[in-house]
């Protein structure tokens, strides 16, 4: 017999010797209640034959012409065989202690267009606060450490976030609205791959950054601000492959990916 788990909602096939039995699931191994067989349906009696029509009784007749003929005899119609409903196998209450609640997220488009525009305003305000506390008594920025006390992997990424990738996220987040003309329509499913791609060469320069600063100086001048940034940016860069995955399930009919927290 076919069941659904009621721990992984999956569709599992049951021995049918295992009714009324505690069985486990072949998908996720845990246990659960297989529900008794209902009893097969009676078949309901055949109804009684139809008498046979009665002859008719003959009639003297001094008439030359021909004798009347009878009328046919009704046809009874046999009797409609009641409907019998199926059962309905109801699926037995999860057992005590296993998880109760569950949360599940969708990931769509509709919402994950927004999130690379939103983690990169983020952390242009981060950009105003102190990145780094310097020995000597001062604290820089990142436009301190970009243009002030010129270091090349803040310089490299200033840049590329300021012209290649924020013209290109506001670009994608248009496209994604429906407000660009229909001749972009062939560069929709390319555009998030290429941001993720930018997000991921800058991801490189604050990385290279963290870990210059954690494990070959010997102090940590390293602010909560560039860390945030670092977290805002990875987010960025992860939503935009996700976008490009989506666009690549779509033409497949396939159902959007979700995620499930249980407990």
């Amino acid at each position: 017999m076919d069941l659904f788990c009621p721990h992984c909602t999956k569709r599992v096939t049951v021995a049918d010797d295992k009714a009324g039995q505690v069985t486990t699931c072949p998908l996720c191994s845990k246990q659960f209640m297989a529900p008794s067989l209902a009893p097969p349906p009676v078949a309901p009696a055949p109804p009684p034959p139809a008498p046979p029509p009665s002859s008719p009784v003959p009639t003297e007749s001094y008439a030359t012409g021909p004798a009347p003929v009878s009328p046919p005899s009704p046809v009874t119609s046999p009797t409609a065989t009641p409907s019998v409903p199926e059962p309905v196998i109801e699926l037995p209450p999860p057992p005590p202690g296993d998880y109760t609640q569950t949360l599940g997220i969708c990931l769509k488009a509709s919402w994950l267009a927004f999130v690379p525009m939103a983690c990169l305003v983020v952390i242009f305000v981060l950009s105003f606060f102190t990145w780094h506390n310097i020995p000597e008594g001062h604290s820089l920025s990142l436009w301190g450490m970009s243009f002030v006390e010129i270091h090349g992997h803040f310089l490299a990424y200033t840049i590329i976030m300021l012209f290649p990738i924020l013209p290109l996220v506001v670009l994608a987040l248009v496209l994604d609205l429906g407000i660009a003309p229909a001749q972009f329509a062939p560069v929709l499913p390319w555009k998030s791959l290429a941001i993720g791609l930018f997000l991921g060469l800058t991801f490189l320069l604050l990385l290279y950054d963290y870990v210059n600063a954690h494990l070959i100086q010997s102090f940590n001048p390293i602010t909560i601000p560039e860390k945030l940034a670092i977290r805002l940016h990875f987010v960025a860069m992860m939503s935009c492959f996700g976008m490009f995955w989506l666009h690549w399930r779509k033409p497949r009919n396939l159902p959007p990916p979700k995620l499930e927290a249980h407990w």
